[in-house]
């Protein structure tokens, strides 16, 4: 699932390319999470507006149009986006297509469980904290809860943006367990994932996000998963194999030898 750095990504190219232009064409082949609209509604409603503006909010990209409305598009499960100098001829992965002013085009592929809303611009969605801006007060408060350090990661009220993946990812650079209660960690174990949460992010965007997700142009992210998704592989650090169980009912990964429990570490 496209996590922060990713939307981030998708944000960033967008805001350089889309906004400013008017939406022309709409080519809709796979309907399904637009708010209920059929295709006729879609069109209607996207055809003619130009863009104002694209920002991220959490996982979610918000595109500003002019007029009162503005489109929401959750990633969810997976989704591609691809910017086209000149038309592509669609695939059976072609679930969205936008063509601008200019000739350029945006296609939406591949898109699993993906949502795209439109909603009144009173309503959209903001988020009054964001991981790459939180002060390092304030990722260590939110980081002090009953749940499984993981869990406190990646719920969406104390850290907009950070999912599963990444939550794992910092917690293994900063060498904690997932398991354990956010209560238990000291001081200094908060204030190391709050510093890695930032330069973890920052990398993840330089890197292009993790594969394989890929940017706007096709290209594919390289940022290293040392632990996600490697249950049974060596680690890449000590070479010992990657444990996995259900934290808080989600998939779990960690180096038991990289990130020992307390008692291991004479607590």
């Amino acid at each position: 699932m496209p996590e922060l750095p990713e939307v981030e990504i998708v944000a960033r190219g967008l805001a350089s390319r889309l906004a400013g232009r008017r939406i022309v064409a709409v080519d809709l082949f796979k309907l399904g999470g637009y708010g209920g609209l059929d295709a006729r509604e879609v069109r209607a409603r996207l055809v003619g507006r130009r863009v104002n503006a694209v920002r991220r909010a959490g996982k979610r990209l918000v595109v500003a149009l002019d007029g009162p409305e503005d489109l929401v598009f959750h990633f969810k499960l997976w989704g591609v986006l691809l910017w086209r100098i000149t038309a592509v001829e669609p695939d059976r992965l072609t679930a969205l297509v936008w063509r601008l002013d200019g000739g350029a085009t945006l296609e939406f592929r591949e898109l699993q469980l993906s949502t795209l809303d439109f909603v009144a611009r009173d309503a959209t969605v903001a988020v009054a904290t964001d991981p790459l801006t939180m002060p390092a007060t304030s990722i260590t408060a939110a980081l002090n809860g009953r749940g499984a350090v993981r869990a406190l990661l990646s719920d969406q009220d104390r850290f907009p943006g950070l999912g599963n993946l990444y939550a794992l990812e910092i917690l293994f650079r900063a060498g904690v367990d997932p398991r354990r209660k956010g209560t238990d960690l000291s001081d200094r174990e908060r204030g190391a994932i709050a510093d890695l949460i930032r330069k973890t992010m920052r990398e993840a965007i330089r890197r292009g996000g993790y594969p394989p997700f890929l940017d706007l142009d096709g290209k594919a992210g390289t940022f290293p998963l040392r632990v996600y998704d490697r249950g049974g592989q060596p680690c890449a650090v000590c070479g010992a194999p990657i444990m996995t169980a259900r934290i808080a009912g989600r998939p779990g990964f960690w180096c038991a030898r990289c990130q020992p429990e307390p008692a291991a570490k004479g607590r």
